[in-house]
């Protein structure tokens, strides 16, 4: 997904929708916050700042403050726009904003609502990928802000939110980004868990090992540390030592053999490495685990 769009909060002013006949036309204007315009049943065209904006059926197009513009329908049916004028993120209210003018009339330039600096400054416009959820979307969001009370108008916020990330939000390459990410650390930890079963002496590289999975060594480290919250040697020398725990626990095994069976080639390594993650060493440990019998 955009990353931008994780930090909007958007607030609506005005929705509407309105059926447009095939000789409709508006006056050149200015609005003085955003306004998205979805376009249904028929084809528009939309002159921007001299520069002509084609929005054909199944389109959408924001519209931003201080742009001079004028809309159009094409097709000889008319067409429908569903509007929303709104702020991408909560603005204090200004008494005595318009939310239009028209030209010739002078706009008051100190009253536009801009776009906070991490919107993009291109003209966002493109066709609708999921037209039903979008005009369902913009449906419950006219009933909330028009008929609600002050709980469903913050409701209504909510609806904006769903409604501008499904029309910008590039999903296809987040979907593919979201799976490959979230598979990978489980394929790295499949890995070292077979890793794990190696004599330390014997284990063969986890360089080499992991970057066998088809990506660089960085990134899978850096995907695992987000998942697990450590290394990847880190989690083997995790794995061996809760291993030798369970060991500890339920047999008879010399600290040695535990420390062999688990994959440490040196006791004192291994007895340092105990240490280190459970505070205390494993002879310690074993006293307070084992029955009496069993010391």
């Amino acid at each position: 997904m955009n990353p931008w769009l994780e930090r909007i909060a958007p607030c609506p002013r005005v929705v509407g929708d309105h059926w447009s006949g095939a000789a409709w036309v508006e006056p050149l204007r200015v609005i003085y916050d955003h306004e998205l315009v979805l376009f249904r049943g028929g084809d528009f065209v939309v002159t921007i700042e001299h520069q002509q904006v084609p929005c054909p059926d199944g389109t959408f197009l924001i519209v931003p403050p201080g742009a001079r513009h004028v809309s159009r329908a094409v097709s000889a049916r008319g067409g429908h726009r569903y509007w929303v004028h709104f702020d991408w993120v909560w603005m204090r209210p200004r008494a005595g904003t318009p939310l239009l003018t028209y030209l010739p009339s002078r706009p008051s330039r100190e009253l536009y609502r801009r776009a906070p600096p991490f919107v993009p400054a291109r003209l966002l416009h493109g066709p609708i990928a999921a037209p039903q959820r979008v005009f369902d979307l913009h449906r419950q969001l006219r009933d909330l802000w028009n008929q609600g009370d002050d709980l469903d108008r913050l409701v209504a916020r909510a609806r904006l939110q769903e409604l501008l990330v499904e029309l910008l939000a590039d999903r296809g390459a987040a979907e593919a980004v979201r799976k490959a990410d979230h598979d990978v650390p489980h394929r790295v930890r499949t890995a070292l868990d077979r890793l794990a079963e190696h004599d330390v002496a014997d284990m063969p590289s986890v360089q080499h090992t992991l970057e066998e999975l088809g990506y660089s060594y960085a990134h899978l480290c850096r995907l695992f540390r987000q998942t697990y919250g450590l290394s990847p040697l880190q989690y083997v020398s995790a794995l061996r030592i809760e291993r030798a725990k369970f060991l500890i626990h339920d047999t008879r095994l010399p600290l040695a053999e535990v420390a062999r069976r688990v994959g440490f080639a040196s006791p004192a390594y291994f007895c340092r490495q105990f240490r280190q993650q459970v505070g205390r060493s494993p002879s310690a440990y074993a006293r307070t685990v084992r029955p009496a019998d069993r010391t």
